[in-house]
């Protein structure tokens, strides 16, 4: 079954790649392009990209790019125990962006295989999005994981009204060939429409509508005669479902979601940027084990804004200063059961129990020159605030967070006849303060849980320092290809003494 996905996807990204190549009648030279789709004025804009219309403003270039990489992280204690403590995984991935007179397409295809070392209280894929309400147990170990994704999208201009639409889909399988035997499957399917209507020469309006599709197959197995370990159904907060604890290992998750969003952009490279969205998401957790038990359900609303201004001088110069803003409310709501007959249970009520907060705003700026005999240089700072709180209703616990992290990022590149090399260092320092953490103490506490979930929060309200570097080597091959290395290297240090290391490297064809 692996197999066969495998060669659907394979035949996908050579369809895709031969398609989009054939299709391409934009002739630049190869390093224009490179730098096009390099510079950090084009990657300034991100929320607005979203919605596919815009994305025929996005480049006036194509590039194509293909690449076998891998990816190493490492940490001396897991930062959140959900999350384990490494992983290292190597994958293919192929991205596309032709670009023609009047239409534009763009298409993406993945492949990764990896592991995630040491995972503990979590056995469920995709943990952050379907949070609180996890299957778990007190062993975990690692987890071996495959991704297959697949996008493709597709703008055009009529007249002057801009149209466009973007599909993809990602499955995954995670699986542990040692008690306790998690196999997860999960599906995720997205698509997005947009439409961009011009209100003056050079701005356009914009509006987009999306939805999404998620399933996962979450199941535990044991197949050890020594015995096995204690499965819980989390509920958030170091809480669980006491009364369904124990053997029942299989459940799924059904999800939707919807949103929609509304925008005005600027067609050149320069002016002002603006958008904002709204998603929201809502998932069922279902315990298959007990005749497709409705357990729990998580509604979660996201608010987002981008507004940014950019200015390019002459060609030469490029500066920009954006503001971002982001709210997420979750809300959890766990069903109330009444006694089982002939093994169903009734549900009598419900109750919302768990909500989660977090705010984030960004305040963050460029400046990027392109100086004589092939010099280039970038400098990007940014300020983030950031705040986590969360509550658990009965019994009563809370857990707050404040941070706020400065940033700073700078390039320098040199580009020539057949070579373009680039590095970036980068460096920040998260700030957290006003953190608290309160539970009452209750009869149905569980001294496992609550102990990692006070370890989480002493991990969360700890501050770190962190710095990488990235460099970037690519060498002309004929007059139509690149062949390009990415190197990058960083790590995190936190109070609690953890020491996070990432390691990547890429090698790509480009044309």
């Amino acid at each position: 079954r692996d197999m066969k996905k495998l060669c659907v996807f394979c035949v996908l990204c050579l369809v895709c790649l031969c398609e989009l190549r054939a299709g391409d009648t934009v002739r630049v030279s190869i390093w224009d392009r490179l730098w096009e789709h390099r510079s950090v004025v084009a990657s300034f804009v991100e929320l607005s990209y979203r919605n596919p219309a815009v994305r025929y403003d996005r480049y006036s270039s194509s590039l194509t790019r293909a690449t076998v990489g891998g990816q190493y992280t490492s940490e001396s204690e897991p930062v959140l125990l959900q999350s384990g403590d490494g992983e290292k995984s190597i994958g293919f991935q192929a991205d596309s962006y032709i670009r023609k007179k009047n239409y534009c397409l763009w298409g993406n295809a993945l492949y990764r295989n990896g592991r995630v070392k040491n995972l503990k209280w979590n056995e469920t894929s995709d943990w952050e999005l379907l949070y609180p309400y996890l299957l778990a147990d007190s062993v975990g170990g690692d987890l071996s994981k495959e991704i297959y994704s697949f996008t493709g999208g597709y703008a055009a201009r009529y007249e002057s009204i801009t149209w466009g639409g973007n599909f993809s889909y990602e499955a995954s399988v995670a699986y542990r060939g040692i008690d306790p035997r998690p196999k997860n499957t999960t599906s995720d399917l997205s698509l997005s429409l947009g439409l961009s209507i011009p209100v003056s020469p050079s701005y356009l309006f914009d509006i987009s509508v999306s939805g999404r599709k998620y399933k996962q197959t979450n199941g535990i197995k044991f197949y050890s005669e020594l015995g096995v370990s204690k499965v819980y159904h989390l509920t958030g907060l170091g809480m669980h479902y006491n009364r369904f604890a124990g053997n029942n290992y299989s459940t799924y998750y059904n999800g939707y979601e919807w949103g929609g969003s509304l925008g005005v952009h600027t067609s050149r490279s320069g002016g002002f940027v603006g958008n904002v969205a709204y998603r929201y998401f809502s998932c069922e957790k279902i315990i298959s084990s007990l005749n497709e038990l409705p357990m729990a359900r998580i509604g979660r609303h996201t608010f987002a804004g981008e507004w940014l201004y950019r200015k390019s001088l002459s060609g030469i110069e490029s500066w920009g200063i954006k503001l971002t803003g982001n709210y997420e409310l979750k809300l959890g709501t766990e069903n109330i059961f009444g006694d089982a007959a002939n093994q169903i249970y009734p549900k009598i009520g419900e109750a919302e129990q768990y909500s989660s907060h977090v705010y984030r705003l960004t305040l963050s700026g460029f400046y990027e020159a392109v100086r004589r005999k092939g010099w280039n240089y970038s400098v990007q700072p940014r300020v983030n605030y950031g705040r986590v709180k969360a509550e658990y209703v009965y019994p009563l616990r809370k857990m707050s967070v404040r941070e706020v992290t400065p940033e700073v990022a700078l390039s320098v590149s040199r580009m020539s006849k057949d070579w373009f090399l680039r590095l970036e260092i980068g460096g920040n320092y998260a700030m957290t303060f006003d953190s608290r953490l309160f539970h009452a103490p209750s009869s149905i506490d569980d001294a496992a849980l609550l102990s990692a979930w006070c370890y989480n929060y002493k991990n969360l309200s700890s501050d770190y320092v962190g710095y990488y570097a990235v460099f970037t080597c690519s060498r002309q091959v004929g007059k139509k290809y690149l062949l390009q290395l990415d190197l990058k290297g960083g790590q995190y240090r936190y109070n609690t003494n953890i020491v996070a290391t990432d390691v990547c490297a890429g090698l790509s064809f480009l044309f």
